[in-house]
Formats: structure tokens, sequence, C-alpha cells
């Protein structure tokens, strides 16, 4: 990576700081929680702990775990990207700053690339270490508060995280795929729009969908956005595992025992998504050289 593909990327987190500063403040509401929540038993003391204390351990433990820091910092920072995509390409129109990145030695084809990396490659491995740094923070301090968990918080806790890390690279990398195409709409949107860029977004699908509806009678296009935008149905389980998955689909540990990672990447709606991306990435780079707003 030369370095003025570098520089493209630190201008992001330069002009965007919400990209860092929405997964550092999650990580403070994280600490903050464990620091100050009170124990089950209502003393307040956060010495001890009233029985049961098994189901409680249990639920104290899958919340620090390594895979459920992680995705609460991953909602956060997918706001934040999200907003950021929206925004990347129309303000530096609208504060006119275009014109001069546009009289460096960079290409547009460059500058469109770095905001995507930015949101789809930088941000996500900083939430991933983000969440081996805070996972530690956490664990310590309940260590220290809740007496009877002390036995559940060992070395085993940080053994497990070559299989989470494993088990989150194999979610950051579908994610990736996945959302590869509404990430570039949301670009596309940005590099169009002159104001309003959520309006934008939001209004032709929302018209398609509609129509269908009124004169079809059918909710294909309802059907479709909503599998693009939540596909973790009958996905998560493959990815994370029956025991982290159970949550959102319960069904999961009576047909599934191992997770078999691979099987989402061999769905062809994932590679059509990335073939569509590609061609919107091509309109987004070639509608930049045109838009300046002069």
């Amino acid at each position: 990576m030369n370095r003025v593909f570098l520089t493209l990327i630190r201008r992001e987190f330069w002009e965007n700081k919400s990209l860092w500063i929405a997964p550092l403040a999650m990580v403070g509401l994280i600490v903050g929680g464990a620091t100050f929540s009170r124990d089950r038993s209502g003393s307040g003391s956060g010495l001890s702990i009233s029985p049961p204390t098994a189901p409680l351990a249990g639920h104290t433990m899958n919340a620090i775990s390594l895979p459920n820091i992680a995705v609460f910092l991953g909602a956060v920072a997918g706001l934040a990207v999200f907003a950021y995509l929206l925004d990347c390409l129309l303000a530096e129109r609208r504060d006119r700053s275009i014109l001069f990145w546009k009289s460096l030695p960079v290409s547009d084809a460059q500058t469109v690339l770095s905001k995507l990396v930015v949101a789809m490659l930088v941000v996500p491995l900083g939430v991933i270490l983000l969440a081996l740094l805070t996972q530690p923070v956490v664990a310590l301090i309940t260590w220290l508060r809740f007496e009877l968990l002390r036995p559940y918080i060992d070395f085993s806790l940080f053994a497990a995280w070559p299989r989470a890390l494993a088990h989150l690279g194999a979610l950051w990398a579908f994610t990736l795929l996945w959302f590869a195409p509404v990430a570039v709409y949301l670009m596309l949107v940005s590099v169009l729009a002159k104001r309003a860029p959520l309006v934008y977004a939001v209004g032709p699908p929302l018209v398609l969908i509609m129509g269908e509806k009124l004169i079809l009678d059918s909710t294909h296009v309802l059907e479709f956005v909503g599998e693009r935008i939540f596909p973790w149905q009958s996905r998560l389980v493959h990815l994370l595992g029956p025991d982290t998955a159970l949550a959102s689909n319960p069904a999961a540990r009576r047909i599934i025992v191992e997770p078999h990672w691979w099987i989402p990447f061999q769905d062809l709606k994932l590679w059509a998504g990335l073939a569509v991306a590609a061609g919107m990435l091509y309109i987004v780079v070639r509608l930049r050289q045109f838009r300046d707003d002069t």
C-alpha cells in the first residue's frame, strides 16, 4: 500500500471523527457498565451474588465473551459507517474540498477506493482490535467486583480467543462481501445527491416496494431488501457456531452441531451482489470525475 493511499485513509479519519469516536464511546459504556452495575442480590456492594450462581455466571460470562463484545462494538461502528458512506462523497462537494483534492496527483479511483476500504476493512479490523483490548479490562473489573464469579474467570476465557477470532474472521469476511453492494449503493447515493442523501437512499426501494404491493400485490422487492440487510437468520449459526447463535435462532441446536463457516460463502447471491457492487463502484468513480458542484 503506497504512501498516497495511506494518506487518503488517514484523511478519512481526520475528517470523519465519528468513525473512531463511536466505537470508543461504546467501549466506555461497556467498561462503565461493568464498573457500576449492581449485583443481582440488590446489595449494590458488588462483592456477593445471591444463589443460584450458575445461571447468573453463565449470563455474565456470555456477556463478556469476545464475540459478544465485538458484536456490541460492531453495531455502533456499523451505524457510524452507514452515516459515513452516505455523506463521504457529498461532504467533499458541499465544503468544496473536492477542488483541493482534485488539484493533487490523486485519481478518483484512489479516492473512492480509500473511502470504501476505510468503511469495509479498516473500521471492522479496528473493532476487533478494540474488542481484544476491552475484554481483559472487563474481565478484570468483573473479577474484582464479583467474588463468586472469580472461579469462572481464568485463563480459559482467553484460551478461547483463537476459536473466537476464527469465527469473527469468518463473520467479518462474509459481512464484507455480503454488504459490499449496500455500501457501494450508499456511495452512489452520496455522489448523486445534492442534499438529504438519506431520502435518496431510502426513496427508490420504498417506491418499488409500495408500487409492487399496490400493482402486483406481492412482496418480492421487500423480501429481497430484507434479506440483503438482515441475512443472519439462516447464516449466523454457520459463521459463529450454535452456542453463539442460539439467541437469534433457538432451533439451531437441533439442526447443526458444529459450524461450517464455508457454507454461507457458497451462496450465489453473495457473488452476484459482488458483481453488482463492482459495476456500481465503476459508476461512482466515473461520476466523481464530473461532480464538483461548480
